[in-house]
């Protein structure tokens, strides 16, 4: 199950943090259910599987968005798509609109300046 947490609008002064996201201790971020210290099962099936493989690799492609951790995809025992926090530029982009029903998480980086316009 996910929660429709997918969207982040972050202050620039908090983007310094960043790099300390992507860290974690070498084990595999997907198991069986049954493994403990399970950190995501796979998707639901085929369709979703592909949709959301579709999307991280457009991230690669696609100006003004940054794959910033995470999005590996296995398909060989199970469908399988690895949490990715995604970084997008413009918060109308597909990312920061578009519910992808997935381990998918993107933040907007606004300037600290805009923090009172933002919030409201």
């Amino acid at each position: 199950m996910f929660s429709s947490f997918s969207r982040l609008r972050i202050p620039k002064f908090v983007e310094k943090a960043e790099g300390t996201t992507s860290r974690h201790d070498g084990r595999r971020w997907c198991r069986r259910r049954n493994e403990f210290l399970q950190f995501m099962g796979a998707v639901i099936d085929e369709k979703s599987w592909r949709k959301l493989s579709g999307a991280v690799d457009a991230v690669r492609h696609t100006a003004g968005v940054e794959l910033v951790a995470g999005g590996d995809k296995n398909m060989s025992r199970g469908y399988f798509v690895h949490p990715a926090l995604i970084k997008a530029e413009d918060a109308t982009s597909r990312y920061m609109t578009e519910e992808f029903f997935g381990p998918m998480v993107t933040a907007f980086v606004y300037p600290d300046s805009r923090f009172d316009e933002l919030s409201r």
